[in-house]
């Protein structure tokens, strides 16, 4: 296993052990309970081949990656939520970048995410299950892609036909509780549940909404704690 996940057979093998035996089960019993279930996507639904998110960034120079990252944290924190169309735009201004250089470089982190994109398969057994019961499915993220892009990366894994809320298109963020807003919205008034990875994201911030959650390891946490 190196940090590219190159040799990676399974992207999640680290999942095959006695933590989804038992939590597979409940989570399945939770999923009957409710009418309206929404995942997560990012370390929840499908994941990157690697131990951090910024690999993607690899390819880059350290001050254009340095660059990209800050003002991802600063256009969140100006808008709620940012576009990827946004992010290029400040990057390009700071390091004064042609417009035909931050088109290829946007395009190539795009790239790079969805060549490092794989399944969590005990995630999708889990949503096909959602689906086998006939439960509305939601996709409910925080993310500066948009949904037709997000639908572009779920298809690697062949992910498709499911509703999709994200944090850029409202300028909400479940980080935090306005994207529950939406995600409330939708779910029309029936029983919901929220599946994702993150404690407090997932888990604190949709508890507060008075939505029920399930949290899942992310397959670090799981290796750490192998």
């Amino acid at each position: 296993l190196d940090m590219y996940g190159n040799d990676l057979k399974k992207c999640e093998s680290v999942d095959s052990n006695q933590y989804w035996n038992k939590s597979y089960k409940q989570l399945c019993d939770e999923i009957d309970k409710h009418e309206v279930i929404s995942f997560d996507i990012f370390d929840t639904i499908i994941m990157r081949r690697c131990f951090k998110p910024e690999i993607v960034f690899d390819e880059f120079d350290e001050t254009f990656s340095k660059c990209r990252l800050e003002k991802e944290i600063e256009l969140n924190q100006k808008f709620g939520a940012a576009t990827i169309d946004e992010i290029y735009e400040e990057v390009g201004n700071e390091l004064n970048l042609q417009e035909k250089e931050i088109s290829a470089r946007k395009a190539k982190e795009y790239e790079s995410n969805k060549k490092l994109i794989c399944a969590r398969y005990r995630v999708i057994d889990a949503l096909s299950y959602a689906r086998k019961k006939n439960k509305h499915i939601i996709f409910t993220t925080d993310m500066y892609y948009d949904a037709r892009l997000l639908r572009g990366l779920l298809a690697e894994c062949d992910i498709d036909n499911y509703d999709i809320i994200v944090s850029c298109e409202y300028r909400k963020s479940k980080s935090d509780g306005s994207l529950y807003d939406i995600l409330l919205d939708k779910a029309g008034g029936k029983s919901l549940l929220h599946i994702g990875d993150n404690d407090y994201v997932d888990g604190t911030k949709s508890t507060e909404k008075g939505i029920d959650n399930f949290l899942i390891k992310s397959s670090y946490n799981l290796l750490c704690d192998s």
